[in-house]
Order: C-alpha cells, then structure tokens, then sequence
C-alpha cells in the first residue's frame, strides 16, 4: 500500500493476508489433482499479468505462496524480482539467485540475461509437479542438486503417481521444458491449457487418440451421451407401437408381422446396448488416467457381437 523512508529505515507497507503457505499446505495433506489444477492455473494467470507488465518473479516456490481463507492463491515475496529489459548491474554474473530446486536451467546456469518469463514458468511447473506427485521431480542440495537439474531429464508424473492424467503430465512437462522455447509462448498460454484440462477439454500439449477424446466427450457431456441412445429407443418404440395398432387393423398381414418382430428385436438390442454403454461409461472413469485399460475397455465393447 505505501513505501518509503522513515528515521532512515526503507519500509514496504502491504496487505495483511491470514492464511497458510502453499508450502505448509503441502507438508500436511496431498491435494486432489483437481484441487492442484486450479491452483496452477490461477498461479499461471497472477504470473501473465506481472509478465505483462514487465515484471519478471524469479522465486516462484510454495513458500512464497499463501492460500488466503478462502484458499486462493497470492503469489508474494518479489524480492527477487527485477523489471524486464532493465540495466541489471547490480546482479553479478555467476550468482546464483532464487532456489534451486524450483529453478529453471538457464537460471540455475547463472545466465542471469537470459532469465525472463519463461523462467518463471519453468518454476511453475515444478510446483505442478509437486502437487501432482507429492515430491520435486529433482532432489538433493547445492551443486549435486544444480548438476541433476541441468543434466537429467525430469521422472514423467506418471512414473511417481499413475493417477495423474496423461494430458495434464503432458502439460506439467510443457512448462518444464529444459529449453525456454520448448514450454508455452507464455504463462497465460500455460493457464488457457489449465483451464482446457478442467473443462474436460484436449489439452495443446498432448494430441489425443479417437478413443480419448471420445471418453473426454462422455465425460462433457454425461447427460447428452446417455440420452442419445434413450432417443433412437424411444423412436423406435413409438414406431413399433403405431404398426402394432396398425396390424391390428388389418389382420392376417404377414409381411406387416414381420417387421414388427425385427423391430422388437432392434428394440431389445438398443436396449442391451445402452444398458452396456452405461457400464462402459462407468468404467472408463475409473480407469481415467490408464490409457492402456481405457483402450482395451473400448476394444472389448467394440467387439461385444451384439455391440455397434
């Protein structure tokens, strides 16, 4: 709110904000993947606004994360942060400056000039990684942490918890990238993908298979998908109805009785086939996040010999 100089002491007035850091949230219980998403994604959006107002972090890290009362995140603490395309010569080159383990690789290389948004996104993505997983995806301290960060590739999230989707580890991964042109043109970028993956929509950073976006179809739209099968039954009941009433104004019309008996057929099969869709559906969600059992599900009903 105000800042200046008192008695010869700088001083920085800013808002009181109750609550927990990420980093403390983290240490007590493992958040929902859903829960994760939702943080990362508002991180990314606060993250594009400073961008774009050339202000770049270069400490993004849980503890300089609060979740306020109503579990929000604030990003706070820009003590490291510097204004983009400003005259840095204060900061010496081959300091090492932020965390190590929530650092890029160009930052953690002391290539100070090339530090910029991307950096922070890189950070970012760890802290996704983080939430997804329950662990960094690099451990240890000093040098022998530096070294693994800008030598080794990453363990995928599904390698640490098989739970977390194969689309948003695609994602997590994006914003990791080693290159700063290998992860999103921005943070914003980085939000909009977020914000796709909770919407139940396909992610940039992953194409998915016929199969995929099929399920995530399902999953948009759960009554559209339930209701499209009950639709052509009820169609074909009112049918059969009506030739019924029909047939029984003119009796001994055998090509007539024999339609309606392939219709009741069809009927009964419309019937078994979305009795059989349903229990797909339901399966498919409980194996989200197995791409191999999703697809040997499909598989099988495909080739059910009453199936589509």
């Amino acid at each position: 709110y105000d800042a200046g100089v008192m008695n010869g002491h700088y001083y920085i007035a800013s808002a009181f904000i109750p609550g927990q850091t990420l980093e403390q949230a983290l240490q007590r219980d493992r958040l929902t993947i859903r829960r994760a998403v939702e943080i990362a994604r508002n991180l990314a959006d606060a993250l594009g606004y400073a961008h774009n107002l050339g202000v770049i972090h270069r400490d993004v890290k849980p503890a300089n994360i609060i979740l306020d009362a109503r579990g929000e995140p604030l990003l706070t603490d820009f003590g490291l942060a510097r204004i983009e395309d400003a005259n840095e010569q204060l900061t010496r080159e081959g300091s090492l400056l932020g965390t190590p383990a929530y650092m890029a690789p160009e930052q953690a290389s002391r290539r100070h000039g090339e530090v910029g948004p991307h950096s922070d996104q890189y950070s970012l993505g760890v802290i996704l990684y983080e939430m997804l997983t329950g662990t960094r995806p690099f451990r240890g301290k000093g040098e022998a942490l530096i070294s693994k960060l800008l030598n080794e590739a990453p363990p995928p999230p599904r390698a640490v918890n098989p739970r977390v989707p194969r689309d948003l580890e695609a994602v997590c991964l994006r914003a990791m990238g080693r290159r700063p042109e290998d992860r999103y043109p921005s943070c914003l970028d980085l939000a909009e993908d977020l914000s796709r993956w909770l919407r139940g929509e396909p992610v940039y950073a992953l194409r998915l298979k016929p199969h995929q976006r099929a399920l995530r179809w399902i999953q948009r739209h759960p009554i559209p998908s339930a209701l499209g099968a009950g639709v052509v039954l009820l169609a074909l009941t009112s049918t059969l109805t009506s030739l019924w009433l029909w047939q029984n104004s003119r009796p001994g019309d055998g090509a007539l009785q024999r339609r309606i008996e392939q219709l009741e057929s069809e009927v009964q099969r419309l019937r078994s086939e979305n009795k059989a869709a349903r229990r797909l559906r339901h399966s498919l969600r409980k194996a989200e996040g197995d791409d191999a059992r999703q697809r040997e599900l499909l598989e099988e009903f495909l080739q059910q010999p009453d199936g589509p």
